[in-house]
């Protein structure tokens, strides 16, 4: 049986605003996350044509519209057509440049990419809006150059916007460490300019690596050699080949098969190398590029309803039995099947892959392994054997990540006893995290949504006891993320010291309860038969996933999630949860300081105590009974 976790994001959407064409904005969201993509484009349509809708309301539900033109439709010239609009709109014009600089990017219009990423830098509000313009600009011109590689219209000449690309980057590296597009960029640039040592720090700053002793054999087999090689890579010295079969295999190792491939073209061209590893990693690359089109062209089908699984798979097979011949062998090729491809592959390449069902549609999931590590899970007197792998550089993350632009699936279980977790669903949220706290901007306007919202979640939870409270949601993050900040810089961080310790402490509270506490109560429950019931399995590792970690309010936040009560395992144990919750709120008001009889229960849950909330689960769990 698998079991799917699934990280609920909104990374250009927001979650709407109060006032005017914020219902409806809200309405939006919850119909797009239930991927019904015609009624969310109605909704969205209807606060961008609302005269009475917020100019900032208008822009949000614009730039969806936008993005779903070109990325689900790819309606490009609509798209662009609407980003017109929303600039002339003159409301969040740097959200709008940026979403046009995304757009043109897919196109591989790298110029444009550029342009309209530097109008977003022009029109930026706050350090957020800047940091994600520059990571624009500096995506769309290394892009280019990645491509003019790989079509063999590459020079050594150093182009001004060549230039001007990597000293950005150097820039983002220094006030940004450990964010992981920043390392990638980082990476991605130096190998092109043969500096190995800055190559380095960036492909160390991707994995939030301080010290080369934490690199693990899992990532990179003999660390030494490719550290070596790769502080012996420089532009005014000649570089050995075996010192560049090292970085590729290195980087090979590390997932980077995109950039290996690029370094082995950049130094041995497109003829097969003597080295057959090299071929084979060369070859495979080749292979993931196939299959990631031939898996977008399946998506867009999905959208206009048109799409063949039997069509889309005998593709799939027909790319896996080309790269089966391609790859060297010891002797004579052997017959391949779908099993024993997937097992070279895992061997090989370190490939994770599934074609499954997620959150009701169908896709492939294609990723490579970087961690893989065993851990004993101890809850309320049981324990059981965890492995946990995580892996990244996702070819594909399945249908709904795709169409969700920002959720996406974390990971999935097989039978309780291992989990495999989707590391960019993870790396992503620390960093948004330290924007909400230490951006001025990002935190005036978190709590004056907070601020807004709050009356409105006194309004839904009278209708709804156990309703998605939009400002409760906000609060739960908001406030303990700045408890965390507060704390790192009373205990004497600062600078870019503060961002990666605070980065890292998010990332592995989530890591604890997301992934130890959940995916471990399931193999938990796996080794002591407790049950087979899907919403039942997920009910207990919800509370698992409170009780036991250090920020107990931020394991709640997970809960606090808008597919509360919808039909699938995960929104029955969401609402089971707060039931739950509520009813023991109830139980026990006299306990609770500042418990208003007057106001409905769940908007009041920040009036718990940590031990109280604890209390609360603890309570609900069969196996703390028991």
């Amino acid at each position: 049986m698998i079991r799917l976790l699934t990280i609920l994001t909104l990374l250009t959407y927001g979650c709407g605003q109060s006032g005017s064409g914020g219902s409806g904005l809200q309405e939006a969201y919850n119909v797009y996350f239930q991927m019904d993509h015609e009624k969310a484009y109605e909704l969205f349509e209807a606060v961008w044509n609302d005269s009475l809708a917020s100019g900032s309301n208008k822009a949000e539900a614009g730039r969806n519209l936008a993005k779903m033109d070109w990325m689900l439709y790819s309606d490009f010239d609509g798209a662009y057509s609407r980003f017109d609009d929303l600039i002339k709109l003159g409301e969040d014009i740097a959200d709008s440049y940026l979403g046009l600089s995304r757009a043109k990017l897919n196109q591989e219009k790298y110029d444009d990419a550029v342009k309209a990423a530097k109008s977003a830098l022009e029109n930026s509000p706050s350090d957020t809006d800047r940091y994600s313009s520059e990571v624009a600009i500096c995506t769309a011109i290394l892009e280019k150059y990645l491509n003019e590689v790989l079509d063999n219209s590459f020079r050594e000449s150093q182009s001004p916007d060549f230039i001007e690309g990597i000293e950005l980057s150097k820039i983002l590296a220094k006030k940004y460490p450990g964010d992981t597009d920043v390392g990638k960029l980082q990476l991605g640039y130096n190998l092109i300019a043969k500096n190995g040592a800055d190559a380095f720090k960036g492909w160390m700053s991707y994995y939030r690596l301080i010290d080369p002793d934490q690199i693990e054999e899992t990532l990179v087999s003999d660390k030494d050699k490719f550290l070596k090689s790769m502080l012996n890579y420089k532009s005014d010295t000649i570089t050995t080949n075996e010192s560049i079969e090292t970085i590729v295999r290195g980087l090979a190792e590390s997932g980077f098969y995109e950039y290996a491939a690029i370094l082995k073209k950049l130094h041995f061209g497109d003829e097969p190398h003597k080295n057959a590893e090299v071929n084979d990693i060369v070859n495979y690359q080749s292979f993931l590029a196939k299959i990631s089109d031939i898996t977008l062209d399946f998506y867009h089908q999905t959208v206009a309803g048109s799409e063949s699984r039997s069509d889309y798979e005998d593709a799939l097979l027909q790319q896996a039995g080309q790269l089966w011949q391609q790859l060297s062998w010891p002797g004579e090729v052997p017959e391949v099947s779908r099993e024993a491809f997937v097992d070279e592959m895992k061997k090989r390449f370190k490939v994770v892959a599934k074609l499954m069902d997620a959150n009701g549609s169908f896709g492939l999931h294609w990723g490579h392994a970087v961690i893989n590590k065993k851990k004993v899970i101890e809850q309320y007197g049981e324990s059981a054997e965890f492995v946990f792998v995580a892996i990244d550089h996702m070819v594909s993350n399945g249908y709904s990540s795709w169409f969700w632009d920002g959720a996406q699936v974390g990971g999935w279980a097989d039978d309780g006893a291992s989990f495999l977790q989707v590391r960019s669903a993870y790396t992503s949220g620390p960093v948004r995290s330290w924007n909400r706290v230490s951006d001025p901007e990002e935190v005036k306007s978190t709590l004056e949504d907070i601020e807004k919202f709050t009356p409105e979640d006194d309004s839904i939870a009278t209708k709804d006891p156990y309703a998605f409270l939009p400002a409760l949601s906000k609060k739960l993050s908001y406030y303990e993320e700045k408890e965390i900040y507060d704390s790192l810089i009373n205990a004497g961080y600062e600078g870019s010291e503060l961002r990666l310790a605070f980065i890292n402490t998010i990332e592995n509270l989530t890591q604890e309860s997301s992934i130890f506490a959940h995916e471990g109560r399931h193999a938990i429950d796996k080794k002591i038969g407790y049950s087979r019931d899907s919403e039942e399995l997920e009910y207990t590792a919800k509370l698992s996933e409170i009780y036991f970690t250090r920020k107990p309010f931020l394991g709640f936040d997970a809960i606090m999630s808008r597919n509360i009560g919808d039909d699938t395992s995960h929104g029955q144990a969401n609402l089971r949860v707060i039931k739950g919750v509520v009813n023991w709120m109830e139980d026990h008001q006299s306990e609770i300081v500042g418990f208003d009889t007057t106001r409905p229960t769940l908007p009041q849950l920040l009036k718990l105590t940590e031990d109280q909330l604890r209390a609360a689960v603890k309570s609900l769990d069969p196996l703390a009974k028991s």
